[in-house]
């Protein structure tokens, strides 16, 4: 009974395996640019507290995100 039952059940199926793959690459794109904008705005913020630190005089403002080497 299985062997009679198996083609009925793998046919409408058959050929379609990359309908769901095609499917995601939109979703996955658009999940990138959502990650890429996070990222982003992680490193404004950290780059505003560095810039707003009483660290120092004001002098040395546009350089306080560069890194200093010893």
């Amino acid at each position: 009974m299985m062997l009679f039952c198996t083609p009925q059940i793998i046919r409408p199926t058959y050929g379609k395996f990359l309908v769901p793959v095609a499917n995601a690459t939109p979703f996955l794109m658009l999940m990138g640019q959502v990650v890429t904008g996070w990222l982003l705005l992680w490193q404004a913020g950290v780059a505003k507290e560095k810039l707003n630190a009483p660290d120092g005089d004001g002098a040395d403002k546009p350089f306080a995100l560069f890194r200093r080497d010893p």
